[in-house]
């Protein structure tokens, strides 16, 4: 983003490992198993409070809540003489926001096959085969003599 709160995307040509690195890491030092307060929806997209959000002029909102097609958001704006701004806004209006790091990874990554492993194949049969550790449930579909 830049100073604006603007989106911006760079084109796959110029995403080079160390881009996918940096996209890495970025993506990495989100935080995780955040607790959802689910809202409302948006164009097919489930929001909760928290998700991010575009809005019609490109600025970059967090969804406070939403209800009957109408959605609450906030931004922050450093250079106004109330710091955080919140609007109402039609939700066929807002498109959700995707993270240049996600999106610069996935690009990567698109077209990418995993090579066919003969010995992975191999392990994970064995693994399969093999009686569940003391304790835990046993595999597969009960048989009938462990119902009686």
């Amino acid at each position: 983003m830049n100073e604006d709160n603007q989106v911006q995307t760079l084109p796959r040509q110029y995403h080079t490992s160390k881009d996918t690195s940096i996209a890495g890491f970025v993506l990495g030092s989100l935080p995780k198993k955040q607790r959802r307060q689910w809202t409302g929806w948006a164009n097919g997209y489930h929001l909760w409070r928290g998700r991010r959000v575009v809005l019609p002029d490109g600025r970059v909102a967090e969804v406070y809540g939403a209800v009957r097609g109408q959605v609450i958001v906030r931004w922050h704006d450093p250079y106004s003489v109330d710091p955080v701004k919140v609007a109402v806004v039609k939700s066929g209006d807002l498109a959700v926001y995707k993270s240049p790091a996600a999106v610069a990874l996935g690009r990567a990554k698109c077209g990418v096959r995993e090579h066919p492993s003969s010995i992975k194949a191999i392990t994970s049969r064995l693994n399969g085969n093999m009686p569940p550790r003391p304790g835990r449930r046993p595999r597969g579909r009960p048989s009938k003599l462990h119902r009686l």
